[in-house]
């Protein structure tokens, strides 16, 4: 049995950014992305972290992307993303979704950090108390917005969606 035929960043995704900006590339050197290059930054050991979005280093240049329109975006889905915070943690989180399919995959890949993972799952996967299986691997499901002391509003406080 084949694997199958994983999509291109370019072709499920328009990337934008409105100046130079650095990543470190597989060989450790620091490395400047040319006006809207993806950056997919690695450690100082060469350890592959992700497709680096910045939230906002000024109001006129930020990392954006957008999902392009396609068949996924249609009916009952369960979107998985995996990601590293700014803090250094790895999170894999879940929703259900009937409708906004581009907005909820642009919500999540706009966030701050490293992605490594977003994949939009026909139907709703088995909830398995508080989280779904998919490729033998568990992904939170739970509250993507919350409120707290010290953020305007965010996933946590190191997951900001809209900063104050």
């Amino acid at each position: 049995m084949s694997s199958p035929v994983l999509p291109n960043l370019h072709d499920q995704f328009v990337f934008t950014r409105g100046r130079v900006a650095d990543y470190r590339a597989a060989n450790g050197a620091i490395v400047s992305a040319a006006v809207d290059e993806p950056r997919f930054d690695h450690d100082v050991k060469g350890k592959l972290l992700g497709l680096l979005v910045e939230g906002r280093p000024d109001t006129r240049h930020p990392d954006r992307l957008a999902s392009k329109p396609g068949a996924w975006a249609q009916g009952k889905a369960t979107v998985l993303h995996e990601f590293i915070t700014p803090g250094g943690k790895l999170r894999r989180r879940a929703c259900y979704i009937a409708a906004n399919h581009r907005e909820t995959v642009d919500g999540f890949v706009n966030t701050k950090g490293w992605h490594r993972q977003i994949a939009v799952v026909a139907g709703y996967l088995k909830n398995e108390g508080g989280a779904v299986r998919w490729r033998r691997v568990d992904w939170t499901l739970g509250a993507i917005l919350a409120v707290d002391d010290g953020i305007a509003l965010g996933v946590t406080p190191e997951i900001l969606l809209l900063e104050g």
